[in-house]
């Protein structure tokens, strides 16, 4: 089954430790995305600010509940994490990747999976572009 890609990049003048805080708290995220609801599961580590690595996540869209786990967690630089359960599809990770750009900042998520029923995976990828589009949004928005 063929692999989906999902690519977006933004760049912002908000400043990349604003977008940090925003990107390692998924609690804000619901407020900036179509997602209705979050719920920790679980804490990771580090548990000073935000999600660490082993966080368990999870997220209410329509009926669609969605649990994740972070798996990676670059101070400032990059975020990633894993689908655990709650759609049809195999193998999706999220990575978003943050930059210093002049005084604002360049974010860039990339996605990808696999479908588990064949020629199904457009349909994902035009929900879960839209999903991410409009996080990409809220997280670089000059006022969230």
């Amino acid at each position: 089954m063929a692999q989906q890609e999902i690519l977006i990049r933004r760049t912002t003048s908000v400043p990349p430790e604003v977008v940090w805080a925003r990107i390692v708290d998924g609690a804000q995220w619901p407020a900036m995305s179509t997602l209705e609801t979050f719920t920790l599961e679980r804490e990771g580590e580090p548990r000073r600010t935000g999600e660490g690595v082993g966080a368990v996540r999870a997220f209410k869209s329509g009926r669609i509940v969605t649990r994740e786990e972070v798996v990676e967690r670059e101070e400032q630089r990059r975020f990633a994490y894993v689908l655990l359960d709650g759609m049809p599809i195999r193998r999706y990770r999220a990575e978003i990747d943050l930059e210093p750009e002049g005084d604002g900042s360049a974010l860039r998520w990339r996605s990808t999976f696999s479908p588990i029923v064949p020629g199904t995976g457009w349909v994902f990828r035009v929900g879960i572009e839209r999903t991410i589009a409009s996080l990409v949004a809220g997280l670089t928005a000059p006022e969230a």
